[in-house]
């Protein structure tokens, strides 16, 4: 089992944590919905038509300040909201191409491995400071993100043989059962 297993995890990411949890959750979404289509060469794919600004992908959370654009319309967006967020894809891509190059030193086949999780976490702030105006200091903080992606060799399915089923009876029917089984005496003068 852990043999068809890659884990990778960037572990701080310098980028903003937002952009990365919109990438991600577009990713975890994609597999619940195709995951015969969830393969790596696939994300690399649409990750590339992101760069590009030929794909976008839906921002359904921390949304304020999103613009609204029409590729929202292909994926029926909640209020047109989707972004192209370059560092974040940019992270991804390099996520995926080392789990490619994971599953190549394991000796997997690249053409059933599918990513089973992606997740983005908050990492501790980074602090700084910027200086203000009339001797004033304030915070300067970034927002760095943990990243893992998951993935996994997908297994040939076995199809199980249909077995009659013993169906299990309760107290009561197997009393029934019994009662139904066993000699009737007649019940009154009759013949």
């Amino acid at each position: 089992m852990h043999d068809k297993l890659l884990s990778r995890t960037n572990t701080p990411s310098s980028r903003c944590f937002s952009p990365h949890v919109v990438t991600y959750h577009a990713c975890t979404r994609l597999t619940l919905t195709i995951p015969t289509l969830f393969s790596t060469y696939f994300f690399q794919f649409q990750s590339q038509n992101v760069l590009l600004y030929k794909q976008a992908i839906p921002i359904t959370k921390y949304t304020g300040g999103t613009g609204r654009h029409a590729q929202a319309k292909q994926m029926k967006v909640t209020g047109d909201k989707v972004a192209w967020p370059q560092k974040a894809t940019k992270v991804f891509l390099d996520l995926l191409t080392n789990i490619q190059s994971n599953a190549t030193a394991k000796g997997l086949d690249l053409n059933k491995v599918t990513i089973t999780h992606a997740n983005a976490n908050q990492a501790p702030k980074m602090r700084r400071r910027t200086y203000r105006a009339h001797g004033r200091i304030n915070a300067y903080m970034s927002s760095p993100a943990h990243i893992q992606l998951i993935a996994e060799e997908a297994n040939e399915e076995i199809v199980k043989e249909a077995e009659a089923a013993a169906t299990k009876l309760s107290r009561k029917q197997t009393a029934q059962g019994r009662a139904k089984g066993a000699k009737r005496v007649p019940v009154g003068g009759g013949v």
